[in-house]
């Protein structure tokens, strides 16, 4: 799959030369910088992610908006492997492991079984996204107790 890789800076992703559709270079992102999931920091976390995979126009790994190529294609009666998909199948898998990098690991068996970065992306949304009545109570609590000098916010 890679054969080389090249870089400018320790920001920027590294970039991996597809063998199988070299026009189609593969990105691995780095995500290090980047505070990992816990039970309670989802909507930080999920907006740096967005934001990142969108900065680097691989957003739609994750947002559901375009489906993965055909895993074959028939050229004359002919069926065979669909580089295009082979591509997607890669830069999936790299963005996969840049999530799981980026999750607390006792909360990494949540996405064990999940096989493309949508499926995990949509995993930890409806565990996380949605707040529980406990949640909203904690929340009201809190800005109930927040003041700008004297006075209350909440």
């Amino acid at each position: 799959m890679a054969s080389g890789a090249s870089f400018s800076s320790t920001n920027d992703p590294i970039t991996i030369q597809n063998s199988q559709d070299p026009q189609h270079p593969l990105l691995t992102i780095n995500l290090s910088n980047i505070t990992k999931l816990s039970s309670t920091n989802y909507l930080t976390w999920s907006i740096q992610i967005q934001s990142l995979l969108e900065g680097y126009d691989l957003h739609h790994f994750i947002d559901g908006a375009h489906t993965p190529p055909p895993p074959t294609v028939t050229v004359t009666g002919v069926a065979s492997p669909n580089p295009a998909y082979t591509t997607w199948k890669h830069q999936n898998r790299l963005i996969f492991n840049a999530l799981l990098g980026v999750i607390s690991v006792s909360l990494q068996p949540l996405i064990a079984r999940t096989t493309t970065s949508l499926d995990a992306w949509q995993t930890l949304a409806n565990t996380y996204a949605k707040p529980s009545h406990g949640h909203i109570k904690q929340l009201k609590e809190q800005l109930k107790r927040c003041t700008k000098g004297s006075k209350s916010i909440g």
